[in-house]
């Protein structure tokens, strides 16, 4: 009797599923702004002939939105508190996932009144490539059927950005090279359930175990 106790215990403990495995894949982007788009392409989860069962999906994005950006004060007042804003947002949707973020960043200058030329004087000021970071991420344990199977999944991701100024009545604001890149990653966690032929041989040697130390 014990040892028929034993060998369900081994074939019981073969036959659990083994949990914490985790499978990444990216999509890498880049588009101009403002606003533009991509489509993420994915592969679904591969279940191995069922020997693999999806658990959670989970999906994040990380974008930096920048321009080279410039100003300059068009009034005949000084701006010694010139600030540049720039303010931007992201919205992605991927099968059941999906999120937004926005944010905002300030760039400061002091500026003379207007010397009547424009791109260069004491009144203009070059701040360079200005850049804004951003985030978001999401995940999900149900309605996974739509993840898994041997053929792609495919995703939109919508960005778009704009600067505004403070700090003078009057103001002429230039970009080039405005856009976003980022990365997104697919997270699929699963758990492995072993073959039959491995669950029997698992039981079998508990079995083995088993009659040894009787």
């Amino acid at each position: 009797m014990k040892m028929l106790a034993g060998a369900v215990v081994a074939l019981t403990s073969a036959s659990a599923v083994m949990a914490g495995n985790v499978e990444e894949q990216s999509f890498d982007f880049a588009f101009p702004l403002s606003p533009g788009s991509v489509q993420m392409v994915f592969d679904q989860f591969d279940d191995m002939g069922g020997t693999r069962v999806l658990k959670e999906v989970s999906l994040s994005v990380d974008a930096i939105l920048s321009a080279d950006a410039t100003a300059e004060n068009d009034s005949t007042l000084a701006a010694p508190l010139f600030e540049l804003q720039f303010n931007g947002s992201m919205q992605y949707d991927l099968l059941s996932l999906g999120g937004a973020d926005l944010g905002n960043d300030s760039f400061g200058a002091a500026l003379a009144p207007t010397d009547g030329t424009s791109g260069s004087g004491a009144d203009f000021n070059d701040f360079g490539m200005v850049s804004l970071a951003l985030s978001d991420n999401d995940s999900t344990m149900s309605g996974l059927a739509g993840f898994i199977g041997g053929g792609m999944i495919f995703g939109n991701l919508d960005a778009l950005g704009g600067f505004s100024f403070s700090g003078t009545t009057d103001a002429s604001l230039g970009f080039d090279n405005f856009g976003i890149v980022g990365k997104a990653t697919l997270t699929y966690v699963y758990n492995v359930v072993p073959a039959p032929g491995a669950a029997a041989l698992f039981g079998l040697a508990g079995l083995t175990a088993t009659r040894r130390r009787r």
